[in-house]
């Protein structure tokens, strides 16, 4: 029999295998820095062997920039649209023609004043972009609505408040627990809910950190849908209370991803911060326990008002912030 030539492609392949084997034996000890604790001898430990195996888990690993944007390129928000009697002749902005009719000929969005038929109503897209103009007041104002009007990827005010703590007010003590002047901060509320301008110039000029602190808080706590909206609340619950790591963080990450984009990214700017407020935790006495406590509450929060589903999920509550400061990086 003729002999057969080995394809060098063939010898290439065990090799590559075994580099990779050697790369992914590298990961449990970078994964355990991450999460606080230690690989252990004899074996992967399960959490971080469930993280380092990315491709069986694929919730656990982070998406690239290009795969993020085609997750959520972005903030789609639809339009709230209510019949309307138009005093005069109006084009539709969707088949181009005249409205025509003597009382409630047709559709007009209450957010950005788009007008249609109301028969092309269905078929407009969803991408209701409400100028300042039409956006009354920052504070109370949907967070999709506040972005898409201020064509930013986060709120000015989280951004501007955020910035003026961390620029000289990281090692205050009792931050976020303190509360701030109750005049300061509605000052700062008004301003921000006037214009751009005059919100960043107060924020400047406050002294008083426990001001701006209690401004963003009061901003959160006041969002008609919270942070994490009503719609993901149980599914938020039910992720920390199993009692496996492993499960709460695919759980938990899975809720993540179904966050609507300006709810992500204003999260993840979020908990990033509040994660190097608890880097400071031998200045400023408040770690990622102590932040939990208080975010809990503010960051998520039941549809249903009843005292005992408040009461009963207060400890679940505190447990999900607790888990997205201490473990930002792997989360975000």
């Amino acid at each position: 029999m003729p002999c057969q030539e080995s394809n060098p492609r063939q010898q290439e392949e065990p090799c590559r295998g075994a580099r990779r084997a050697l790369d992914i034996g590298r990961v449990p000890a970078l994964l355990a820095t991450l999460l606080g604790g230690q690989a252990r001898s004899g074996g992967l430990w399960r959490p971080l062997k469930l993280l380092a195996c990315s491709e069986l888990h694929p919730l656990l690993r982070k998406p690239s920039s290009s795969e993020e944007q085609n997750a959520c390129p972005m903030n789609h928000k639809a339009h709230h649209f209510q019949v309307h009697t138009f005093r005069a002749p109006h084009w539709c902005k969707c088949c181009a023609n005249i409205i025509w009719g003597k009382m409630a000929q047709g559709q007009k969005c209450a957010d950005c004043g788009l007008r249609v038929h109301t028969e092309c109503m269905r078929l407009t897209r969803r991408d209701c972009r409400p100028p300042l103009t039409l956006t009354q007041e920052v504070y109370g104002c949907d967070l999709t609505t506040l972005v898409k009007a201020e064509d930013r990827v986060r709120p000015l005010v989280v951004e501007t408040c955020i910035h003026e703590i961390e620029a000289r007010g990281l090692r205050c003590e009792g931050l976020y627990r303190v509360s701030g002047s109750s005049d300061r901060i509605e000052a700062l509320r008004m301003a921000f809910n006037s214009e751009a301008a005059s919100g960043i110039q107060s924020a400047q000029s406050c002294e008083d950190v426990h001001a701006l602190a209690g401004a963003l808080k009061l901003y959160l706590r006041e969002l008609p849908i919270p942070l994490i909206p009503y719609s993901l609340y149980q599914r938020t619950i039910e992720a920390v209370r199993s009692p496996v790591l492993e499960e709460r963080v695919i759980l938990l990450c899975a809720v993540l991803r179904q966050l609507p984009p300006a709810h992500y990214a204003t999260l993840r700017f979020l908990i990033a911060h509040l994660r190097r407020v608890s880097d400071h935790e031998a200045e400023n006495l408040m770690g990622a326990a102590n932040l939990s406590i208080i975010f809990g509450p503010t960051l998520m929060r039941p549809l249903s008002q009843d005292p005992l589903v408040v009461l009963s999920n207060i400890s679940s509550q505190r447990l999900v912030v607790h888990l997205l400061i201490e473990h930002q990086k792997v989360f975000f």
